[in-house]
């Protein structure tokens, strides 16, 4: 059966809690005698919004210890840690007070509070808020005859076996060395194509001796004759593709399967070994399936998704097994497990199928390099400039064998530049269950190690 997150308010006990304050704390759980909060309204001007983990109202009986969650959330839904969150009582009877006035969120915008409700019998809130949040209430009534539900039955395992849709992002270009600037100085080609191309072309004989010398300034009296309308939008190639390695995106599927029981790990225990051996643990595949990219040059105004693109990678050619494990609040863990996306030669279809076609109309650098030199002029030119004549065809030859040489060259020096030491990719993540079905339904707040990132994963 499916298992949920049911973190409601409890009587906690000191040691499983990171509570707001110290103070003397029940073992015995307090259930809701209401209806579980709604979140509040998310203030989109400030970005962030405040959420009881919990229900909005509670019996408890006379002298109770009550800890409330609350959760800390960027307006969009991604959760924030490190924020502050205060906390205070409205009404309340002079001996009920909050452990502390305030606590910090843990890595998944997670807060706690311990409340003493005293020895008095009656009704009071329980209030807190965090910078630029509205306040958030939590309805407290003290009574001898309270109906204290126990809570759900301890859970084993949390259930998050299935197949999920993973969309990741990520940063390469701090893992590119000097490879960035490399990137950039392809931009350099089209700076001097004279200068660049000179280098490629080659003659036999003396009259390849010739035109090596000459080669450079015909190629740009050529140019400047009938230069390319795109020529000036090639010198920011390099930037180009830097920002397509800024924000990688890439698809893939992860499958989670032979889900191994755990039990809720004991954090006194001696041995870190019996803590880690307690922790539900599940065995999986991850494929990566698609490079995704954004580029809208071309795209008509205001049309949403016009310039969102993929590249498949080769079926199965990334699957690896993987581990991980799950606590019982819903913490996943994915361990180490190879990042083998080849980067370097999809950079290079990138720029050869998307950015190359949109700039300049051809798909490579052979068609921009052959357009920016029409090696029958050159020879024709190269002939009258060296004063041999007959040797404008064996001049035009050594200009296309040399074109064809540096377009190559371009490609390798792209894919020599991107070449990513990936190494080994570990995650964690929350998961989560949106609709309250008892099933998780996605994973939220997804951070990739090793190779820096930023992940979510949809449940099928």
């Amino acid at each position: 059966m499916k298992t949920k997150n049911s973190s409601v308010l409890t009587l906690a006990a000191a040691s499983l809690l990171v509570a707001c304050g110290g103070g003397t704390v029940s073992e015995r759980p307090v259930g809701a005698a209401g209806d579980v909060a709604e979140a509040p309204k998310q203030v989109e001007e400030g970005g962030f919004f405040l959420t009881i983990d919990g229900p909005a109202a509670v019996e408890v009986v006379p002298g109770s210890t009550v800890s409330v969650q609350l959760q800390l959330f960027k307006f969009g839904g991604e959760t924030v840690s490190q924020g502050e969150v205060r906390f205070w009582l409205e009404e309340a009877p002079k001996d009920a007070r909050v452990m502390a006035q305030s606590a910090v969120t843990d890595a998944t915008g997670l807060a706690r509070c311990d409340v003493l409700v005293g020895p008095d019998e009656g009704t009071f809130r329980f209030a807190a808020n965090a910078d630029k949040t509205d306040d958030v209430f939590v309805t407290l009534t003290v009574k001898a005859d309270a109906v204290v539900d126990p809570g759900p039955a301890p859970q084993q395992i949390p259930d998050v076996a299935g197949t999920y849709d993973v969309q990741s992002s990520y940063d390469l270009t701090s893992r590119l060395g000097d490879g960035g600037e490399r990137i950039r100085q392809i931009a350099t080609a089209f700076e001097n194509p004279g200068r660049f191309l000179a280098g490629f072309i080659s003659v036999d004989g003396f009259v390849g001796a010739l035109i090596q010398g000459v080669a450079e300034q015909v190629i740009n009296d050529l140019l400047i004759a009938n230069s390319p309308a795109w020529l000036q939008s090639t010198l920011t190639i390099g930037d180009d593709i830097l920002s397509l390695l800024t924000d990688l995106k890439v698809r893939s599927e992860l499958v989670v399967a032979k889900v191994q029981p755990g039990i809720e790990a004991n954090p006194d225990a001696d041995n870190a070994a019996e803590v880690a051996g307690a922790l539900p643990s599940w065995e999986g595949t991850h494929t990566w399936k698609a490079v995704r990219y954004e580029w809208e040059q071309g795209c008509p105004p205001n049309v949403e998704g016009c310039g969102d693109n993929e590249l498949l990678l080769p079926a199965d050619a990334t699957a690896h097994n993987l581990i991980g494990t799950a606590t019982m609040d819903g913490a996943i863990a994915i361990h180490d497990h190879p990042m083998d996306v080849p980067v370097a030669p999809l950079a290079v279809q990138l720029v050869t199928q998307v950015i190359l076609p949109a700039k300049t109309g051809h798909s490579g650098f052979a068609g921009v390099l052959g357009e920016l030199v029409d090696c029958n002029d050159f020879g024709a030119a190269g002939e009258q400039v060296v004063g041999v004549p007959f040797t404008s065809a064996l001049i035009s030859a050594g200009c296309r064998a040399g074109l064809e040489e540096a377009s190559q060259a371009l490609e390798d020096q792209l894919a020599d530049a991107i070449q990513i030491d990936m190494g080994a990719l570990s995650g964690r993540a929350r998961a989560m269950d949106e609709d309250r079905d008892g099933s998780y339904d996605k994973w939220g707040a997804g951070v990739w190690s090793g190779v820096e990132g930023t992940f979510s994963a949809a449940r099928r």
